[in-house]
Parts: C-alpha cells; sequence; structure tokens
C-alpha cells in the first residue's frame, strides 16, 4: 500500500479504534506486540498515587526531569528509574519522566508502566524521538513539508495514536503512542517534549493539543532568554525553565554544587516568576555512551535493521553519574525554602 494512503487509513481509524493490542497474527511491526495478558494488563486506576499541587507562587524553583528512551537497554533503564523513584519518593521530591512511544511499550510489558503511576511523586508524560519524520534536528524522510496541511496534521496523528515500527519509520495498526500512553495512566499526558523543525512545529502542536496535552516542553537554551509560566507557543501552554541545568554534561562533579551555581546565576536572567532551574538527565546518561536513538538514527532515515548496541558505561561511570544526580535532589530536599521543587502537575494546576 502507498505509504501516505496507509497513514491516512491508520488515522481514519482512531476514532474507532480499540484500545486492544494486536495478538501478532498481523499487521506490519506486531512481531514483539504485547500481549494482554499478565503484567501487561492495564493499570488499576485504584493503584495510581496523586499528591496536592504545590504553590507555585515562590522566586525560583527547580524541576527535575528523565527523558527515558533507550530501547536497547531496557531492563537497565528500569534499574536505573525505579532507583530514581525511591529517592523522589523518600525525599518527596516530584520529578516529571517522559517516554517515548517505544518506551510505552517495552515498559508495559514488563509491568513497569504500574510502578511509574504508583508514586505520588512521579508525573508521566511523553517525548518523541526519531525515527518520527517531524522531530527537530532529524531528517523529514516522509516528505512531510511536501504534504497539504490536512495530509500532514492526519499522518501526524497516525504517529501518535498508533505503536512505531522502529526498522520502517512508520506506524503499525496497533494502538500506541501518545493516545495509548493517556488511556494508560487514565488521562493525556500533561506535557509533551515535541520539538519540530519550525516549519512543522504549528502542525505537531496542534495534533497533541487535540489529543489532551497542555504543555510543550521548551528549553531556555533554545534561543529564548527564559520561558514563564503561562507562556504559550500555538494553543499549548510551554513549561517554565529559565535554566536549562543539563547535569548529564558535569559528571564527576556533585550535584548540590551545580544547583548553587545556577541559583547565583538567577540575577543575571530576566523573568517572571517563578524563576525555574529544569535539571535535565535521560536514562542512557546513567547506563551507555550514547543513547539508542542516537546510535541507531544519527543522520539516517528508514529503514534501518537494529543491530548492536552503544557502548556501555562502566561500573564506576554509572556510579558516578548516580551520584551526580542523588546528590542534586538531596540538595534540593535539604533547601525547601531557597529553591522548592514543583513538576508539570503544580504547574498546570496553577494556570487552572
Amino acid at each position: 500500500m502507498n505509504v501516505r494512503v496507509l497513514l491516512v487509513a491508520l488515522a481514519g481509524a482512531c476514532g474507532g479504534a480499540s484500545t486492544d493490542v494486536p495478538d501478532g497474527s498481523g499487521g506490519a511491526g506486531t512481531a514483539d506486540a504485547v500481549p494482554l495478558d499478565g503484567p501487561t494488563a492495564a493499570i488499576d486506576a485504584a493503584a495510581v498515587r496523586t499528591r496536592p499541587a504545590r504553590p507555585t507562587d515562590v522566586p525560583i524553583a527547580v524541576t527535575f526531569s528523565l527523558n527515558l528512551q533507550d530501547f536497547d537497554y531496557v531492563d537497565e533503564s528500569i534499574g536505573i528509574v525505579r532507583q530514581a523513584i525511591a529517592l523522589h519518593d523518600e525525599l518527596e521530591i516530584p520529578v516529571d519522566v517522559y517516554l517515548t512511544t517505544t518506551m510505552v511499550d517495552r515498559y508495559r510489558e514488563r509491568g513497569f508502566l504500574a510502578e511509574l503511576t504508583a508514586s505520588p511523586w512521579v508525573e508521566v508524560c511523553y517525548h518523541t524521538r526519531p525515527p518520527v519524520p517531524y522531530r527537530a534536528n532529524y531528517i523529514d524522510w516522509l516528505g512531510l513539508g511536501d504534504m497539504p496541511p490536512d495530509e500532514r496534521q492526519t499522518t501526524i496523528v497516525a504517529y501518535e495514536t498508533h505503536r512505531l515500527d522502529l526498522e520502517s519509520g512508520m506506524p503499525t495498526d496497533a494502538d500506541g503512542s501518545y493516545r495509548l500512553l493517556g488511556e494508560l495512566i487514565g488521562h493525556p499526558p500533561r506535557a509533551v517534549g515535541n520539538a519540530a523543525d519550525p516549519a512543522l512545529q504549528p502542525d505537531v502542536d496542534q495534533v497533541f493539543r487535540e489529543l489532551g496535552a497542555r504543555f510543550a516542553v521548551a528549553h531556555a537554551a533554545d534561543g529564548a532568554s527564559g520561558v514563564d509560566l503561562g507562556a504559550m507557543r500555538n494553543g499549548l501552554y510551554l513549561r517554565p525553565e529559565h535554566i536549562d541545568e543539563r547535569l548529564f554534561e558535569e559528571a564527576g562533579a556533585d550535584g548540590g554544587a551545580a544547583l548553587e551555581a545556577d541559583l547565583a546565576a538567577v540575577a543575571l536572567e530576566d523573568g517572571e516568576a517563578p524563576i525555574v532551574i529544569g535539571v535535565k538527565m535521560h536514562d542512557n546518561d546513567f547506563i551507555a555512551e550514547e543513547s539508542a536513538w542516537l546510535y541507531h538514527f544519527l543522520h539516517r532515515a528508514p529503514p534501518v535493521v537494529l543491530t548492536g548496541k552503544a557502548t556501555p558505561k562502566s561500573a564506576e561511570e554509572r556510579a558516578r553519574m548516580w551520584a551526580l544526580y542523588e546528590s542534586a535532589v538531596r540538595w534540593a530536599a535539604a533547601h525547601p525554602d531557597t529553591l522548592p521543587a514543583l513538576g508539570v502537575h503544580d504547574f498546570d494546576a496553577a494556570l487552572e
């Protein structure tokens, strides 16, 4: 079937699509389809814990975000995220975790999504990565920019309502991605890391907005001096951030010292309170020398054959990276008046 005809057919079926995942008996990409028995059953709504929103009327705050994307090291990813959840639960510090469509599938088949939703300090969010053809700084290998607007949006809808076949780069006929994650956790993920090339961003934002997203991630380092609470882009709120603390770049340092340096720099930042220091890490930062999507897709358009994986980090390197992250979270917990910790749940409540 023609690629565009297939995508239109998939998106056209969205309204009446079943939430069951196919059993692998047919359809593109079903070889690793997730069965619904055992640990992959739907999350028990009674086990999903929430917490009261924290006030955002503070002069400065910190957010912690974990981007979960390493489909080559799934068990290791689960191990480090489980360790992070225990830390955040112990210290009562919120953390926003961003899953790619593939990690939704991988975590689900291992029953790990339930652990994420069981913590009141974890906010489950979503983000895009290659090989989706509208990801920023990637390749528009499907020609989205040349499609008529209606067809372009229909194509993006197909991607964000169906599972992704990594090797072909195409959505399959199984439900998945952003919409399925929302069905599994009981509400559309509030925040999306959906950065796209400028010509495609309005369409990408519109699709996520119509699917129920409230916030898009925009980093202070993306060219703006800061992103204030309440700022919008194409009908989506932007997650506030004034300092983009890429903590993974400071391996071997002390996380608390990094936050203290950020606090010292806040006086140089323009913006409306709360001034937000956004601490960002990825699961692969603790595990491998580069992420799975970089290893397989950097400057490469589908189809690809997923062979090999990035070089794993040594035990010593992993320990140093964890110590860096843990020290940052513990420093924030020890200084609640100096640097209160907030999450997208808190920002959303403030804007309701």
